[in-house]
């Protein structure tokens, strides 16, 4: 490896590389912000939702978004592409004075037991390096090995070839003075007898190849070996494979991946495939998939496929282990590429009579910070606009569960607690497909079924610095989706917390950080999941509530900031599930709080669930209720609030009962307005007798408008009428500022949880 100022030759390194992010669609006009390409529209969804099944579901999971020590704002937007072009230190291959140049298919071992005069100019294993001998013999002939004059400085893999490596060792390293440059094939070979393929570390000065580095197994069942890469710059636009092989069918499981590793003290450039997957079984378990951790000192770019999923098999009540992918750098990750971490997927036997559980969706982390590498640049970045899938796996067959959704983790971190820090202002422009859905179940009764995985947790991070004016850009995604798994027995919407903060928490700060503001211009969905009637189920179909959302700015310092506003435009869901004949369950809640001026815009729909099911003549089975609709709470500590908004959280209807409307409190230091259509109505009940009983309407909910000083209006239309009923619910009320304005301005409707 040589680094200089002048351009690259072409089949090593293009100077600049320009990566097209996912998306497209209309702009939205105006400059573009700093970090992204285009202020188009994306088409990325962050989902993180339960497993379907036909008895049991999983809940949805957890999607945490929040940035501290920086008052540039967080935004949160369908709007905007993230600038994914990098510029890479020149570079060349340097060789070294005694390459080894492999055209045509070579064995290199540390066997040199028949050495002799016909050996001159084998490659050969000593010392943890590669020798090439030059016909050397002591007094009594035997070949003089490890000479230092001889030892092969760097290797060049020509394409079309194989280099075989043939270890006895269980763990190898290899160390060159100089280059590889690999665009044929190196190989690990292993024996049938093996368990696993033998681990190679591996310590060129530079690594450069479009070739392919395999430690996969190469015997049903066998284990692929660990590999790892020890180099200044890697450059790799091949194939590093060290996945499991698959099994047989005649009981033999899958192999597990040997994990891979690849460590720079520059960069590393990764437009192939990085695969550690486990192996299929037709006939027992899967193999694992294992960890790749990738660490770039000035940087990790990747545009291509890195893969640790678990294989498929008959996995019965196995636990499959997930794997892990870290991807760090101290000063700049790029990331175009596709991740995927899934868990195992089950498959029954030929006769299917045996299946298996799914397996956990793996752990995914795309970091930048935790070093001073960030200092050599004026603007470290953390960009990342390629797919990340940690899906849990599907299960097989009656009685097994599906595996949980996994997790993703992108960070930026570029200081200790906003005023101690380490690196330059970090820019994180955030988008792409994040995926971590629970797995699915493949029953169809409601005997000894297991549950689908519940929805895995997606968390964006960005730990900023004073000194900071970058916004952190979370852009380009149409939804954030938690809901709840779909099943008889249907399951929960899961939770969406969205944040900044000051160090006024942190109790050891060294100087004043700011919060920031929060811009949201997404939809939300937290839904409870739907109720499966079909298949052979027998069980009562139970619904579920809908889930939580939090949106807020946390500070102690309030008095030292301006303008710590959130402006939401956006739909948000978070209904309970509808049932025929069954339990029902409440939507879910809402908060929205800011220090200064918060302003709300869209669609809420936050209903509670329905039985839609007429009781048969006689039928008293406790169902036929509708439910309680949701809370939502809009707040401003000093500032106005503004809502203009369709906001439904009314009461479930149910035959015999419905259920109470919602309440909607929107308070605030300096009033405000309430615009748009309000719906806490009651849900309805039948207005004829049920069974020779009386049936009872749900009560309206509430609308409470509160102000500091008094000057908060109301110019929303609204229903807080009571539902149908031989009974009918009693009205809610609208409250404002100290005045009842309509209705029952009491403690008949639900309080906010």
């Amino acid at each position: 490896m040589y680094l200089n100022q002048l351009p690259f030759k072409t089949s090593i390194l293009a100077i600049a590389v320009t990566l097209t992010a996912c998306g497209g669609g209309s702009s939205s006009g105006g400059s573009t912000p700093s970090g992204l390409a285009s202020n188009n529209a994306g088409t990325a969804v962050m989902s993180a939702k339960g497993g379907n099944g036909q008895h049991n579901s999983g809940d949805g999971g957890d999607v945490t978004i929040y940035k501290s020590y920086s008052d540039a704002p967080l935004n949160i937007t369908v709007n905007g592409i993230p600038d994914a072009s990098y510029d890479l230190l020149n570079s060349e291959v340097q060789l070294g004075t005694n390459p080894a140049t492999i055209s045509a298919d070579t064995t290199i071992s540390a066997d040199t037991s028949s050495f002799n005069a016909a050996s001159v100019g084998t490659l050969y294993f000593y010392n943890q390096r590669i020798y090439r001998y030059d016909g050397a013999v002591d007094d009594v002939d035997a070949p003089i090995l490890g000479k230092r004059t001889t030892i092969i400085t760097g290797l060049q893999v020509a394409a079309g070839t194989t280099l075989s490596l043939e270890f006895t060792n269980t763990s190898n390293s290899l160390y060159f003075f100089n280059d590889v440059q690999n665009d044929g094939t190196i190989k690990v070979l292993a024996e049938e007898g093996d368990s696993a393929v033998r681990n190679l570390s591996f310590y060129p000065a530079a690594y450069y190849g479009s070739g392919s580095i395999d430690l996969s197994g190469q015997y049903p069942g066998q284990d692929g070996g660990d590999l790892s890469v020890y180099a200044s710059i890697i450059q790799n636009s091949g194939t590093f494979n060290t996945s499991g092989a698959d099994g047989d069918t005649e009981g033999l499981a899958g192999g597990d991946a040997g994990s891979i590793g690849i460590n720079s003290n520059v960069y590393i450039e990764n437009t192939g495939n990085l695969t550690a997957e486990g192996g299929d079984s037709a006939s027992s378990t899967a193999g694992a998939g294992e960890n790749i951790n990738i660490y770039g000192y000035k940087g990790v770019y990747n545009t291509g496929t890195i893969s640790s999923n678990a294989g498929t098999g008959i996995n019965g009540s196995t636990y499959i282990d997930p794997s892990n992918t870290y991807i760090f750098s101290s000063s700049e990750v790029i990331n175009t590429g596709d991740i995927t971490a899934i868990g195992s997927t089950a498959v029954t036997n030929t006769d299917v009579t045996a299946g298996g559980e799914g397996g956990e969706g793996g752990y995914v982390s795309l970091y930048v910070g935790g070093g001073e590498g960030g200092t050599n640049i004026a603007i470290p970045r953390m960009i990342n606009t390629g797919s990340i899938n940690v899906n849990g796996g599907n299960s097989a067959f009656d009685s097994y569960d599906a595996g949980n959704g996994g997790a993703i983790y992108i960070g930026a971190s570029d200081s200790y607690d906003g005023g101690e820090s380490y690196v330059n202002p970090i820019l994180v422009a955030i988008s792409g497909n994040l995926s971590a859905n629970g797995g699915n179940t493949s029953a169809t009764t409601d005997t000894g079924s297991g549950d689908a995985g519940n929805g895995g947790d997606i968390v964006i991070s960005h730990a900023s610095q004073i000194a900071s004016t970058l916004a952190t850009q979370i852009v380009g995604y149409t939804s954030i989706d938690v809901s709840g798994g779909s099943a008889h027995q249907a399951s929960s919407g899961g939770y969406i917390e969205i944040y900044t903060e000051s160090n006024s928490n942190d109790g050891y700060q060294t100087a004043y950080a700011p919060a920031a503001p929060i811009n949201v211009k997404t939809n939300l969905t937290l839904n409870a999941g739907e109720v499966v009637t079909t298949g052979e189920l027998t069980a009562t179909p139970s619904g579920s509530r809908g889930g939580d959302l939090d949106i807020y700015i946390d500070t102690g310092f309030a008095s030292l900031q301006k303008n710590l506003n959130i402006e939401f435009d956006g739909i948000v869901s978070s209904n309970g599930s509808d049932v025929n004949n069954g339990s029902t369950s409440r939507a879910g809640y809402a908060w929205i709080s800011a220090i200064h001026d918060v302003n709300v815009t869209g669609e809420f729909s936050f209903n509670g669930g329905s039985d839609n099911a007429i009781p048969e003549e006689g039928e008293d089975d406790g169902y036929n209720e509708g439910k309680q609709g949701g809370s939502i709470s809009i707040a401003s500590t000093f500032g106005v609030a503004n809502v203009n908004a369709s906001v439904t959280a009314a009461g479930g209807n149910g035959q015999i009962e419905g259920g109470n409307g919602g309440y909607i409190a929107v308070t605030s230091a300096l009033g405000g307005s309430v615009k748009g259509n309000i719906d806490v109505g009651g849900g309805n009940a039948s207005t004829a007798l049920i069974n020779d009983e009386d049936t009872l309407g749900g009560a309206g909910g509430s609308l409470y408008v509160v102000s500091g000083n008094a000057k908060a209006k109301i110019g929303a239309a609204y229903d807080i009428a009571g539902g149908t009923g031989t009974d009918a619910g009693f009205s809610g009320g609208v409250f404002l500022e100290s005045d009842c304005l309509e209705g029952i301005c009491g403690t008949n409707t639900i309080a906010m949880p």
